[in-house]
């Protein structure tokens, strides 16, 4: 009954917008509608949340760090259990696939879809509080108390960080003036031993030149602000999953959930009929709350299960790191020397 009142909703079109066919027809220099103007004006597009939920549905919230680089010393949601509507909580333990299904990540799988011990940056999830309703979610998730201690390792907030501690995002490139011992020492300084070198003597090139121009370039990221939220409805069904959500793309999705419940992707089912924005930034960081709201549908056995960030929220908690969305670039520019015959640019 449950899948039946969320399928329905899917299938509850007008039948306004005519079908389309391209044959014969001339499009050029005429006004054509885009085939779904009409229930964008209206008010009719269903979005997730336009998705009537079924009465037993439980709303999920998140709880994220407030620190960057620090330890959990304790989680504490005795009191926030107390409230009214609280129905469950969810942490790393209750992953279904154990510690491997807790590490996830779209292009290099090394992110925790829970923190366990530590926190890398402020808004890393800890764990998830379910209840009766999102405004009780939201309340309760506020009330979990948790306590932090220091690391007593480098912390690395910024670029300029990360060069300084060798702490770096796969394999680095290296140029060196001295030749290939140099070039295997500053490899092996920053971790990587396996990559291909390529040596030059780089100060006989430059020196070379008549003009050498050097400098930084820097961008910082940016925040898109969704017109609809990040959000998911997850419906189980007998063996199933059935994960309605706002994404770019829909297979990641099924992939990540699939990977966190243990279970093949053919039993992981994800629907898309649109999106109120995306900018790319629902391309990869949806799957997260698609991962969190089927874990707490597998854990509540026969609990639909829904979750859905303010604008504001959608914003602070895009689920990564801020300052390594920077983008940070040194250059040094040599034109071609007076005689014309060296150029070289790196």
């Amino acid at each position: 009954m449950c899948c039946v009142v969320v399928i329905v909703r899917f299938v509850l079109f007008s039948n306004a917008v005519p079908a389309f066919s391209g044959a014969g027809v001339q499009w050029i220099g005429k006004d054509v509608n885009h085939v779904m103007a009409a229930y964008h004006v209206t008010g009719e597009a269903s979005y997730v949340d336009d998705i009537p939920a079924p009465a037993n549905t439980l709303h999920l919230a998140l709880v994220t760090s407030e620190r960057p680089h620090a330890g959990i010393a304790s989680v504490d949601y005795s009191a926030a259990s107390k409230l009214a509507g609280f129905a469950g909580w969810l942490d790393h333990r209750d992953v279904p696939a154990g510690k491997h299904g807790n590490t996830v990540g779209e292009v290099v799988t090394d992110e925790q879809l829970f923190a366990v011990d530590t926190v890398p940056y402020v808004g890393q999830v800890i764990g998830c509080v379910l209840a009766e309703t999102h405004e009780q979610a939201k309340a309760i998730a506020r009330a979990v108390k948790v306590t932090y201690k220091d690391l007593h390792t480098p912390a690395v907030l910024s670029i300029e960080d990360a060069i300084q501690h060798n702490s770096f995002l796969g394999p680095t490139h290296v140029l060196s003036s001295s030749g290939p011992a140099a070039a295997s020492a500053a490899h092996g300084a920053a971790g990587n031993t396996d990559q291909k070198r390529t040596d030059s003597d780089l100060a006989k090139a430059f020196n070379a030149c008549d003009h050498v121009v050097s400098g930084e370039a820097k961008m910082g990221g940016q925040e898109h602000f969704y017109l609809e939220t990040n959000a998911c409805l997850v419906v189980p069904h007998e063996r199933d999953t059935h994960i309605y959500v706002s994404s770019q793309n829909p297979a990641k999705n099924q992939e990540w959930a699939a990977h966190v419940l243990g279970v093949p992707s053919h039993r992981v089912h994800v629907h898309v009929k649109r999106m109120g924005g995306g900018f790319g930034g629902k391309e990869t960081r949806t799957t997260n709350f698609s991962c969190f709201a089927a874990i707490a549908a597998h854990k509540y056995k026969v609990r639909q299960t829904h979750s859905a960030l303010d604008p504001l929220s959608s914003s602070a908690s895009p689920l990564l790191r801020h300052l390594f969305s920077d983008f940070l670039c040194c250059v040094l520019v040599a034109p071609v020397s007076a005689s014309g015959s060296y150029q070289h640019r790196t």
